[in-house]
């Protein structure tokens, strides 16, 4: 069972209402439902006060260095 919930007042539940029109006019060819890695996405962030609609990349930028990953268990 999930344990999400969401309590909104009347004015918080109208601007996330207006935000999501926006976005849904704004990028309508972007979404599609499903989300990966380097794709840029639309992203809501505070500044000065304001609400900002924007994008961002989605995901960790790639490492340039090796790595090496040792899982617990593993041999090395």
């Amino acid at each position: 069972m999930c344990g999400r919930f969401l309590l909104l007042t009347d004015d918080d539940f109208r601007e996330i209402k207006n935000f999501v029109s926006e976005i849904s006019e704004r990028y309508k060819e972007e979404l599609n439902g499903e989300v990966f890695p380097t794709a840029n996405i639309p992203t809501v962030y505070s500044h000065n006060g304001r609400n900002i609609l924007s994008t961002a990349k989605w995901g960790f930028p790639t490492l340039k260095i090796p790595v090496l990953l040792l899982m617990p268990g593993q041999k090395r």
